[in-house]
């Protein structure tokens, strides 16, 4: 069984290192490599666009990859602890999953690990969780709207709204 260490990024984006590949360096070009006085400081430098990164405490040195394969970090060398993503959540049931969701307005990633959206989430009774693309609540929306506001969404997500259909066909957990 691998042990695990946790990274934070500012409250949102979570580094994992897979014990297991401690002491190993990638064979594969990184994107860059930094002096860096601290874990903390090489975490900044990957920040959301990377593939991984690897510190290696010992000499103060940070590899940042792009993309990130981790059949490649079969190098030996002594002091480097190699960090992954984690995935970010594409829509409320992936919330739910990591029971971090709420009812409400929450932040997704659906197209990638940089891009976020924020989204009405909803349960039903039997704990299923929902990603809302149209509510109409109180009737302070007009929904009597151009093609191009239905194209890029109106209203407010903590009352009446539509998602609108660019976010809509990109959402990976919908189906028509």
């Amino acid at each position: 069984m691998a042990a695990f260490l946790q990274v934070v990024i500012a409250g949102t984006r979570k580094y994992f290192a897979d014990l297991a590949y401690d002491h190993r360096k990638s064979d594969s070009e990184f994107l860059s490599e930094y002096t860096a006085r601290s874990l903390t400081f090489c975490t900044a430098l990957c920040g959301f666009s990377c593939g991984c990164f690897g510190f290696n405490a010992k000499d103060k040195k940070c590899r940042v990859y792009n993309p990130c394969n981790q059949a490649d970090i079969t190098v030996a060398e002594a002091g480097w602890r190699n960090y992954f993503p984690e995935a970010l959540p594409r829509d409320c049931h992936d919330l739910h999953v990591e029971d971090s969701v709420e009812f409400g307005v929450n932040q997704v990633y659906p197209f990638d690990n940089t891009t976020s959206l924020h989204v009405q989430c909803y349960m039903e009774t039997n704990d299923t969780w929902w990603t809302v693309i149209q509510r109409r609540r109180s009737g302070s929306i007009n929904f009597n709207r151009t093609w191009a506001d239905y194209k890029g969404g109106f209203g407010n997500l903590g009352d009446s709204f539509w998602i609108g259909l660019d976010e809509y066909q990109n959402m990976p957990s919908i189906s028509l």
